[in-house]
């Protein structure tokens, strides 16, 4: 048992370390903070900006308008508009006002957006635009804001998620010795995942039919399954330590003559696991069901982490209740025959 204590402390420390990285990466990085912080943090006044390069202002301002002409056709812009390259009105300071980049001159269109994932946004708007506006040689567009950001998230996503799975099984196998055991528990895996992206998508219908905000795949849900995926393997372990326990008191005490009674031990060890479980399970969901709920600042990044950890919960509950005390009774009994024929072959 102080292997086992070991090895989920392991995990503990190793899922609150990937939490502690990815709740910075979500609130760096997620959609719904305010204008004031959008704009400090990536020098855009809304949730997106399209960048115009090129050398001749007025026709950079040209452009900018039929851009934001176009965008406006858009479901989901909720506005957008050109910031004035020339003929604004200023204070004279006697300075010639230009706006570079990368010694460019550049203009730009502010959006904002409604009931739409930026993600899917930028992609309807570059094939908009692709379509209606020839850009003329030597003018270029850069998609800023929250988009540039999601993007750096990404890839970092890309490195992270590969790399919690690895720890996780790499964790696994330091705790049972050998790959067979280890399978039944990140069977948990994919199955949590699968609860998690259903409650997603019965949410992100719910919301649209209310004209709330989308559920689509981003950050935060990306931060959720991670979570999620230590959680569902924990208690994988668990019910493989109870069931394996079940099965070495038996064995030690001459109860196991026939592969019924490898039944009776699995069926033993994971009844003892059904309370824990199911109080896991309960007390997690309660817990997270306030910030389902509330609607203060922060809570729509809160409820993209919460959400899949929820419908993740559920569907890991049915397999490892269900499904991974089978596989793992298959196994118990293939290795229980193999002893069984090593006792009776002659040395």
């Amino acid at each position: 048992m102080r292997i086992v204590a070991r090895s989920l402390l392991d995990v503990a420390f190793a899922e609150f370390r990937i939490a502690k990285s990815m709740t910075r990466l979500v609130f760096k990085h997620a959609a719904g903070s305010g204008t004031m912080y959008r704009s400090i943090t990536t020098g855009v006044k809304t949730p997106l900006g399209i960048k115009i390069m090129g050398p001749d202002l007025d026709r950079l301002g040209e452009l900018a308008e039929e851009i934001a002409g176009r965008v406006r056709t858009l479901d989901g812009t909720l506005s957008a508009y050109p910031e004035k390259t020339v003929g604004g009105n200023y204070f004279d300071f006697e300075i010639d006002r230009r706006a570079r980049e990368h010694a460019r001159r550049t203009a730009w269109v502010y959006a904002d957006l409604a009931g739409v994932d930026i993600g899917t946004y930028v992609e309807r708007a570059r094939r908009l635009i692709g379509e209606r506006i020839a850009l003329p040689p030597g003018y270029s567009l850069i998609w800023s804001g929250q988009y540039e950001y999601m993007q750096a998230a990404s890839a970092r996503l890309r490195v992270l998620i590969p790399v919690t799975i690895l720890a996780i099984f790499i964790l696994l196998r330091l705790h049972f010795g050998n790959l067979v055991e280890s399978s039944p528990a990140m069977l948990t895996l994919p199955f949590a995942l699968v609860g998690g992206i259903w409650l997603l998508w019965l949410l992100d219908l719910i919301a649209r039919s209310s004209a709330g905000g989308s559920y689509n795949l981003s950050v935060a849900v990306y931060a959720g399954l991670i979570a999620l995926a230590g959680l569902a393997a924990e208690t994988g372990i668990v019910m493989l330590v109870y069931i394996d326990g079940a099965y070495q008191r038996m064995c030690g005490e001459g109860l196991l003559n026939r592969t019924a009674d490898v039944r009776r031990a699995v069926m033993d060890g994971a009844v003892q696991r059904v309370r824990p479980k199911v109080m896991t399970v309960a007390t997690t969901a309660l817990a997270l069901r306030p910030i389902m709920w509330t609607t203060s600042t922060g809570a729509e990044t809160m409820k993209r982490i919460a959400a899949p950890t929820i419908g993740g919960l559920i569907s890991t509950t049915i397999l490892t209740l269900v499904i991974v005390p089978v596989v793992y009774e298959i196994y118990l009994e293939r290795r229980f025959s193999r002893e069984r024929e090593a006792d009776r072959t002659p040395t």
